[in-house]
């Protein structure tokens, strides 16, 4: 049977299914270019390539960044922000709140029988039309984004590469244990937690930088709220940490956590660990003994995205 090619099937996918002798020597060398990776940048560079994007049209070029400021932050996180609306600037405000309201339930019917015609009625109209607005964002716009994202993480891989102020941090509800720095920003709170054990539950943070302790994040895995930036960077630099819900993964946006050592643990049910919708989602555990716990769309997962989970060594 030959497979004729489409916009509905990536170009490596129509290779592999006209030449399935050959899926041993590709997934070889898709390893082993995963093995040479060193950074976020390649391995964003490593899934567009992948999902028959363009470098040149995806901001490739982003200057490598200097210890940022206070100011230069968010100045990135507002620039990669930026790119996330005009991924989705084909559709309404009221079209891309629909696309990532559905997307639990759209999981689920997908999860549950992989079809989505067998349940007729208001539900199938819903997830029909939500397939088809999820072909009109801009992939490109998100990587570009990622790429902003990516280019802080990158910049402060060591806690001395840290340049804030110390202001004096004010107690947040659902945030616990000590706050070095603590700013809200339009598109949400940046914080930087403590050596000691922390806990962050809130949904309305853009940029978690925490320098150790054994340290519990709780975020919703639910679809984010409208006013959300769709931007998130979470980087840990130390301890035995908890991650509950959706850590390192994305809808409608882009989501990027390194954690950089400690025996962590990874609890999610879906869109978890290193998955997407209409996004970018990224996880980056580089030391550790590590477990990941998950049940459906996870670890490595996206529907019009990337999702990239990167266990370095433990």
């Amino acid at each position: 049977m030959l497979f004729r090619s489409g916009d509905e099937r990536l170009d490596d996918v129509h290779f592999l299914l006209n030449n399935p002798l050959k899926i041993d020597l590709f997934t070889r060398d898709l390893a082993s270019a995963l093995d040479s990776a060193v950074d976020m940048r390649t391995y964003l560079g490593l899934a567009l390539d992948r999902l028959d994007g363009t470098r040149a049209h995806a901001h490739w070029a982003v200057p490598p960044q200097a210890p940022p400021t206070d100011e230069t932050l968010r100045a990135t996180l507002a620039l990669a922000a930026a790119h996330v609306d005009s991924a989705f600037a084909a559709l309404t405000p009221s079209e891309r709140q629909h696309l990532l309201s559905i997307t639990p339930s759209l999981l689920a019917r997908f999860a549950e029988s992989g079809r989505l015609d067998e349940v007729a009625g208001a539900e199938y109209e819903h997830h029909k039309r939500a397939l088809r607005l999820a072909k009109s964002v801009d992939i490109t716009q998100l990587f570009s984004a990622a790429l902003r994202v990516s280019a802080l993480a990158t910049a402060l891989s060591s806690p001395h590469a840290l340049n804030l102020p110390a202001d004096a941090a004010p107690v947040l509800p659902s945030v616990g244990g000590t706050l070095l720095y603590a700013r809200q920003t339009g598109l949400g709170w940046i914080l930087v937690g403590g050596p000691d054990d922390n806990y962050y539950a809130r949904d309305d943070i853009l940029c978690i930088i925490d320098m150790g302790g054994d340290d519990v994040y709780v975020r919703s895995s639910a679809a984010p709220a409208a006013e959300s930036s769709g931007v998130y960077l979470c980087i840990d630099y130390g301890g035995n940490d908890r991650y509950i819900g959706r850590a390192g993964s994305a809808i409608g946006g882009v989501d990027l956590l390194v954690d950089h050592a400690g025996n962590d643990i990874y609890q999610g049910r879906e869109m978890a660990q290193g998955a997407s919708f209409c996004g970018i989602g990224l996880l980056w555990d580089r030391q550790g003994d590590d477990i990941y716990r998950s049940q459906r769309a996870s670890q490595g997962c996206a529907f019009w995205g990337a999702g990239i989970l990167i266990d370095s060594s433990g």
